[in-house]
């Protein structure tokens, strides 16, 4: 199968790029030709070859797509090699390299060139290496070097930091659910020594959160991303941050009201007061403050206190939420009075919460050891003098200098199974791997790590005397659910062991090094600095350490049993294309897909004309899996992927960034289309049809975004033929029903319901610019006394509808922010709006008025009830008897569907809301 999607140069010309770039000496280049050719690789084949050379380790497949691409220069910034782009934030870029002497790997980040020039972004950017350096602490990322690069036109700055292995707690929380009192009790504890070295030291971090820590494969937390650490005695002229007018510097979760107010007139305290949001996250999965707007979030800081602990779950003792509460304390002066102060709180804590088996597990992290007060200098950056043949000399290397910080990360050059681990060790021979040594001399190997293997992760089985379980549910809904399809891998309350972790990466060693979370993390100093917005966000998953290894990395490679193909960024489906199936791709991905390019979005493209079919699961996928996949036809016309009856097209558990786009969804009669659930954000289907269900077109079951990145549903469109059909359901599963929107989607009747909610707890959601039309319901919300949260009903059009928008009780007294506005009601045969069981119809008015459009511009052709105390929507500028409204067309594949005439409906404009009644504008 041919699988590669680019134009390679000829076996001379990549030989000559190779041979020039100064990967390898020309002896070592011959000796492994003349090794090739006594295989049965075809030599005159470039991509043939590039995929030998990988595998026998002398080029990376990052190095091999840019020879291929003919680039012989930008491999080396003075004494390190580059081995891979790992990632690119908003201000710089960073590598996987190797020091060309001492052969250790680091991660290098690099300021773009096109931004040295810039005071505010180099001063940063030094002031990072000038704080990280000052730093040695085995709960904070080292940094090792910092140096400049020039080939004479252009100067390169980088920073050389330590390169570890592991994920960082968002990520480690948004895929495991929250953590148990005594894990996140110790993951703090550690953060807070750490901290208490940083103050000591005369820094104060100014940016602790999630993403922040990071969690390595022996349960070791690492402070990250020093970029916004500023001494204590830096005086307020000379800041950097009021140079550039940049008042306030963190993450808005997190952040303390006085660092809220000023950020430069802040101490240590600010850290241990967003150390305790971070612990108050990893409890619930929730920020303290998660509604309204960023400013919104900040006064709540100051002015609020937090949803308890409680509300989302109830095991979590009283002592702990003691110590929680003085760490969130309003005034600085009511918080622990320095980081030991919370670590020693905690460690007591612990003590006397934790069984012994687990205190004996994490014996290595409770060591003592002096810190000093001492402020280190700055990283020595003396050059080190490499081989000439190393060092680019020539004009190509400014291309390079300008690329850095705007390239894409990571491609698509892939080595053969099993044999990733050398692609991380550059000139060694096939077949066997050297250990390399830690900081602390134990044996490591960076390249290991866990791909997806199908087996269940177990829990470190110690369970700690408060553990009860991290499931978190609002309420017990009283309906009758139906069983999803999708098989859920057993979870535990506790984040997986290290043991399995480590098993795992033995049974099929990954294909790419190890995984560098602690500077991926790095690459994000808070974009929002510079561009005002508030990204925190940007999880990425895999297994969570827990348990003490005890258990040595293999030294030898297995052999490559398969072979991997060569793929880009991008993939087509198709006979003669990337992939014959669209399945083929997906278990790719799984498997192949480099984790260390989550930037990138990888895109599947099917071809028009051509009927995909057959079930795809993606049900909890491992870091490995790509955060941003689109899966599209870029025809104008819709492909058909066609079910065979009984099985859903499409099941995702915990998918991150999927967007599925101009598709024909045709279940050919199953029960579902779709099944959605878990934690899924930025998760959206566009621009499609899904038709032919025979119980539910979308099943949305536990199905949840984040504030910023919500699950969506758009301009898709639901038909068929089943009467008792529903389009989207919305139901209860493991994670709250949150964050998601369902916008300009059409529901073409007749069948029973276009969007039915069944989950009794629902928040931030909005259904805006739908069309219903000859429905028995338009909009159901089924259970008793729901809690409704931020439901937003508005912009949309019924026609000729039973009934439009009913529920069966009034929402809970606990409902708020509820907005039914500018929905336009046509022909409906018995009610526009219809509560079942009656209720407290002033209650509920009440609610809908607390919000100045929350019952207002709703529009109906029917008539206005003479005498009725039945709850209603029709308050503020409501019209009954609708005559001036008529629709140029009900025939759904018009352009003009649902259409008003003569340009009537417009209204006054309100925030979020379009400036008309109905889903479509006059």
């Amino acid at each position: 199968m041919d699988t590669i999607h680019m134009s390679p140069l000829t076996m001379n010309a990549f030989s000559d790029a190779l041979k020039k770039s100064g990967l390898m000496t020309d002896q070592a280049f011959q000796a492994r030709i003349a090794e090739l050719e006594s295989s049965e690789i075809d030599l005159n084949d470039s991509k043939a070859t590039a995929r030998a050379f990988i595998n026998a380790g002398d080029v990376t497949s990052w190095q091999a797509e840019k020879l291929l691409a003919g680039k012989h220069k930008g491999f080396f910034l003075g004494k390190y090699k580059l081995l891979r782009l790992l990632g690119r934030g908003g201000m710089s870029a960073v590598y996987l390299a190797e020091h060309s002497v001492m052969k250790r790997r680091c991660a290098i980040k690099v300021l773009p060139a096109n931004r040295v020039d810039d005071s505010s972004y180099l001063g940063r950017f030094h002031l990072e290496a000038q704080a990280a350096a000052a730093l040695d602490d085995p709960h904070i990322v080292r940094a090792y070097d910092v140096d400049q690069f020039s080939d004479g036109k252009s100067v390169v700055h980088f920073l050389v930091m330590e390169y570890v292995e592991g994920r960082d707690l968002h990520q480690v929380i948004m895929r495991e659910g929250p953590l148990t009192p005594i894990d996140a009790a110790e993951y703090v504890r550690q953060a807070a020594m750490g901290l208490h070295h940083a103050h000591e030291c005369g820094l104060v971090h100014r940016d602790i959160k999630p993403g922040n820590l990071l969690l390595d494969l022996k349960g070791t937390v690492k402070i990250l991303d020093m970029g916004l650490a500023r001494f204590f005695d830096e005086s307020d002229d000379n800041s950097l941050t009021i140079q550039h007018d940049e008042r306030v510097l963190g993450t808005a979760d997190f952040l303390s009201p006085e660092q809220a107010i000023n950020s430069h007139n802040v101490d240590h305290r600010a850290d241990i007061y967003s150390l305790g949001c971070t612990l108050y996250f990893m409890l619930t999965k929730h920020a303290p403050f998660e509604q309204g707007s960023l400013a919104q979030r900040l006064m709540a800081h100051q002015t609020q206190e937090p949803p308890s602990v409680n509300k989302y779950r109830q095991d979590v003792p009283e002592s702990l939420l003691v110590i929680l509460n003085k760490m969130m304390a309003k005034k600085p002066e009511d918080r622990h009075e320095n980081a030991e102060a919370v670590a020693q709180d905690l460690k007591n804590w612990i003590v006397n919460h934790a069984d012994q088996q687990w205190l004996n597990d994490h014996e290595r992290q409770w060591d003592s050891r002096p810190h000093t007060n001492a402020k280190p200098a700055a990283a020595d950056s003396t050059n080190i003098n490499v081989p000439a043949e190393v060092a680019p000399t020539t004009d190509e290397f400014g291309d390079f200098l300008t690329m850095i910080g705007s390239e894409e990360p990571g491609s698509g050059l892939k080595p053969g199974s099993g044999s990733g681990m050398l692609s991380g060790f550059p000139g060694r021979k096939s077949g066997v791997q050297k250990k390399q040594t830690s900081e602390n001399g134990s044996s490591v190997n960076p390249a290991e790590m866990p791909v997806e293997t199908g087996s269940t992760p177990k829990s470190s089985g110690h369970v700690a005397k408060t553990r009860n379980s991290s499931k978190v549910t609002k309420s017990n809904s009283s309906l009758i659910k139906r069983e999803s399809s999708i098989k859920r891998k057993s979870r535990s309350t506790l984040p997986a062991s290290i043991q399995t972790l480590l098993d795992q990466a033995k049974e099929k060693p990954a294909l790419y090094g190890g995984i560098a979370a602690a500077i991926l993390a790095l690459i994000f100093v808070p974009m929002y600095l510079f561009s005002g917005g508030d990204k925190n966000k940007e999880p990425e998953q895999a297994n969570v350490p827990t348990k003490k290894d005890t258990t040595e990395p293999e030294d030898s490679v297995p052999e490559m049993t398969e072979e991997v193909p060569i793929v880009g960024v991008n993939m087509t489906i198709g006979e003669g294309e990337t992939f014959k199936t669209l399945s083929e791709a997906i278990e790719y991905l799984k498997k192949y897909n480099d984790p260390l390019s989550f930037q990138d979005e990888r895109k599947i493209i099917l071809k028009p004309g051509v009927e995909y079919s057959g079930t795809i699961e993606i049900l909890e996928p491992t870091f490995r899996f790509p955060k941003k996949l689109r899966i599209v036809c870029e025809s104008d016309s819709k492909v058909v992927w066609k079910g065979d009856g009984t099985q859903p097209l499409l099941r995702l558990d915990s998918v991150e960034g999927l967007v599925l786009e101009n598709i024909e969804f045709d279940a050919a009669g199953a029960p579902v289309v779709i099944e959605v659930q878990g934690a899924c954000p930025g998760t959206t289907i566009r621009n499609s049809r899904v038709i032919n269900f025979n119980q539910t077109g979308i099943d949305l079951a536990g199905t949840a975004g984040l504030f910023t990145t919500v699950v969506k549903v758009e301009n898709c469109s639901f038909n068929t033929s089943n009467a008792s059909a529903k389009g989207i359901v919305i139901r209860p599963g493991d994670a709250t029903s949150e964050s998601l929107q369902l916008l300009r989607c059409q529901f073409e009747g007749p069948f029973a319901t276009g969007i039915e909610i069944q989950s009794d707890f629902v928040r931030w959601l909005d259904i805006k610019e739908c069309k219903f039309q000859k429905l028995e319901r338009g909009i159901f919300i089924d259970p008793d006394k729901p809690t409704l949260v931020s439901l937003a009903i508005g912009n949309n059009t019924f026609h000729q509808c039973d009934q439009a928008i009913v529920m069966r009780s009034v929402p809970s007294a606990t409902s708020e922010d509820m907005i039914i506005t500018r929905n336009l009601f046509i022909e409906s045969q018995q009610a526009d709006f219809s509560v079942l069981n009656g209720g407290d119809a002033n209650g509920l008015t009440a609610s809908l008025r607390a919000n100045p459009a929350g019952a207002s511009f709703n529009w109906t052709t029917r008539s206005k009830p003479e005498t009725d105390n039945s709850p209603t929507i029709f308050a503020e500028n409501a019209r009954f008897d609708v005559k001036d409204i008529t629709l140029k067309n009900t025939d759904p594949a018009q352009g003009d569907y649902l259409k008003p005439d003569q340009g009537k409906g417009r209204v006054a404009g309100e925030s979020g809301f379009k400036p008309y009644v109905g889903a479509v504008s006059p």
